[in-house]
């Protein structure tokens, strides 16, 4: 294969350095996948390699670290082009944006300083991103009476974008955890850590003046497919959607549940009422309204803990919402309710933000739903009991989920199931860790068709330039059209395979391991290329793969492989051919995956089988019902996934 002429973090695969800061981070769902993080992570890597990698890092326009990042947070508010150093877009600065407000009471609320004042700020990091919270607030006043019938002047949406996304990356250095994700790595400056220079990369693609220029369905740059990609047109299509991101409609009754309950913990603990006029502010809710009070006061003497409800053998609905089963409208609540909060933040992003990460505590690592919750696992795990009992291979497909009523298992028998797949319209994951919702690709397809919508024709086009397919001579409405059931199609597509070659499914197709790779083509080093050592471009393929399922556990295998099928640099192009097992890796043309990762791979998938029919043995005797010996079906899993016999 051709040397890669990019820029790419590391000469060799990571290091296993333990993160040096708490994490939060689970292990994973499935053996396979354990083996091959173990396999991308070798036993003692140079400890250098981080830092082989920093000055191609460094080559890659905007800042090296996160300082320099915060820094850029700050300067690019008072100068007019788009990034400080540039002039060849002049958008505006801060000041500006704030005159447009053309109101006395905004801009007082707002509060803008001197300059040498807003410096000083800047070194306290509590008031800090408070402002830039608060400050985001404020200026959705400026974009609230535009809609896509009556858009923004397009200079006035380029300065608004600017400073709105310049404090949206401050908010993201300072908070670290929660709604951005964040990197304690970063901020600790440890270049020595493979994960800081993964989200230095993520924090370089936060940049404003590397975002659309419009209101694009995903805003962030480097998402760009080609005629062979597995993805929808430039991955614009979502399907993956976080609990801050579901429509009142969509959550499902279960992660209601949990976040109503959270929502009860803080007011009943909150016994200053600091907490409820947090949220009557945030919500502009008056906080003496009797109807309002008259619930407050409900979750404080009816609604207990689950413990004391459970030794109080607590009746009816209360009791069952304690328990898990119900949520507060089933409780008689009408207006302290998640949808009716959801319906109020659901076009204001900070609002969201505000809700889900300050007032509740909620992170990415808290989500509401987890496997063992997840009707779906629950079918999938019995139906491979059956198979371990019967011998016989794991039938898992679509077509049983979407011809029967999955209840959630925790929802009382005499209580009418709410969780129908023709109600809500999503899969909970089947397995892995905690994962986003998973649209089905049919309501997906209708959420992003409105988004398009909102595009004028123009836009569109600018959108899709790039696409030879794109039917560019149509009317706007056959192009919607176009891009919509290619989208639908191509992740029907995925998810099906995903499911029918037993593929775990976190979160989706892997857009991060297609930006990573884009940022990176886009920013050659030829001197660095020339050198004999330098990686391939299967070479960088796994090293992002080694991040997203090693250390982030973001991603899976599959969804990692499927973005990055299609993948062209020079005369070389990525495939992913084997849907079902791990040949890409094994049987490579690249000796140093073959060798250096795909032989550990192979060792680690033979010690799993064996330790689990070693398992299986020991205990045998004690089954009850007895179970037939499971080697004939490890024997069949390698050799489906490796294409070797298992010995």
């Amino acid at each position: 294969m051709t040397s890669l002429a990019a820029n790419i973090p590391l000469l060799r695969l990571p290091s296993t350095t333990p993160s040096k800061t708490p994490s939060q981070r689970s292990s994973g769902s499935a053996s396979t996948s354990t083996a091959l993080r173990s396999s991308l992570l070798p036993p003692n890597p140079s400890r250098s390699d981080p830092r082989l990698g920093q000055a191609h890092c460094q080559r890659i326009p905007g800042y090296t670290n996160w300082q320099e990042i915060y820094d850029f947070t700050f300067d690019a508010l008072y100068v007019a082009d788009a990034v400080p150093g540039s002039d060849d877009t002049p958008i505006g600065t801060e000041a500006d944006l704030v005159a447009e407000l053309q109101d006395v009471e905004l801009e007082r609320d707002y509060a803008l300083q001197s300059k040498a004042i807003e410096k000083e700020h800047l070194a306290d990091h509590a008031l800090s991103i408070g402002k830039a919270r608060t400050r985001q607030e404020i200026l959705g006043n400026i974009a609230a009476p535009y809609t896509a019938a009556n858009p923004m002047p397009p200079a006035l949406a380029l300065l608004f974008r600017k400073i709105r996304y310049t404090y949206k990356l401050r908010e993201c250095l300072l908070g670290q955890v929660g709604y951005y994700k964040g990197s304690l790595e970063l901020a600790a400056d440890m270049d020595d850590d493979f994960e800081y220079h993964m989200y230095l990369i993520q924090m370089q693609l936060r940049r404003p003046d590397r975002l659309h220029k419009f209101k694009a369905p995903k805003a962030m740059a480097y998402y760009t497919t080609n005629a062979t990609s597995l993805l929808p047109w430039n991955n614009q299509f979502t399907f993956s959607y976080g609990y801050d991101e579901l429509g009142p409609q969509q959550m499902p009754i279960f992660g209601i549940n949990h976040i109503e309950r959270k929502l009860v913990e803080v007011l009943h603990l909150d016994a200053d009422g600091k907490k409820w006029r947090g949220l009557c502010t945030l919500l502009n809710w008056d906080p003496h309204d009797p109807a309002f009070v008259g619930e407050l006061n409900r979750i404080k003497t009816e609604l207990v803990s689950a413990e004391t409800a459970s030794g109080a053998g607590l009746p009816g609905a209360t009791g069952h919402f304690l328990g898990g089963n119900l949520t507060l409208s089933d409780c008689g609540f009408r207006e302290l309710t998640l949808p009716r909060i959801i319906t109020i933040t659901s076009c204001d992003e900070t609002k969201r933000k505000a809700f889900y990460t300050l007032f509740l505590g909620l992170t990415w690592s808290n989500r509401p739903l987890r496997k063992e919750v997840s009707p779906f696992a629950k079918e999938y795990q019995a139906r491979t009991k059956r198979s371990l009992r019967e011998g016989t291979a794991i039938d898992y497909d679509l077509a049983h989920l979407k011809d029967n009523d999955v209840k959630d298992p925790r929802i009382a028998a005499d209580r009418p199931a709410l969780l129908t797949l023709n109600l809500v319209h999503f899969y909970p994951q089947v397995v892995g860790r905690k994962a986003n919702f998973i649209l089905t690709p049919e309501t997906a397809g209708a959420d992003y068709r409105r988004k398009l919508q909102r595009l004028s024709e123009a836009q569109l086009d600018e959108l899709f330039s790039n696409i030879g397919a794109y039917p560019r001579t149509a009317s706007f409405a056959d192009k919607v059209n176009a891009v919509v059931n290619q989208a639908v199609e191509a992740a029907l597509d995925w998810q099906n395979r995903a499911v029918e070659n037993h593929r775990p499914i976190y979160t989706g197709t892997s857009g991060h391991m297609l930006s990573y790779s884009r940022i990176f083509l886009s920013n050659m080093d030829p001197q660095g290329c020339a050198n004999a050592n330098h990686p391939t471009l299967e070479q960088l393929r796994l090293t992002l793969l080694a991040a997203l399922i090693g250390f982030n556990r973001l991603h899976t295998y599959d969804e990692c492989m499927v973005a990055s099928h299609g993948l062209t640099h020079g005369e070389v192009t990525l495939e992913y051919t084997d849907r079902v097992g791990y040949r890409d890796i094994i049987n490579s043309t690249d000796s140093f995956i073959r060798n250096k990762v795909g032989k550990p791979l192979l060792r680690a998938m033979i010690a799993i089988g064996k330790q689990f029919i070693a398992n299986f043995e020991e205990h045998q005797a004690a089954l009850n019902p007895p179970l037939p010996h499971p080697g004939p079906l490890v024997a069949q899993w390698f050799n489906d996934t490796t294409g070797r016999v298992f010995a």
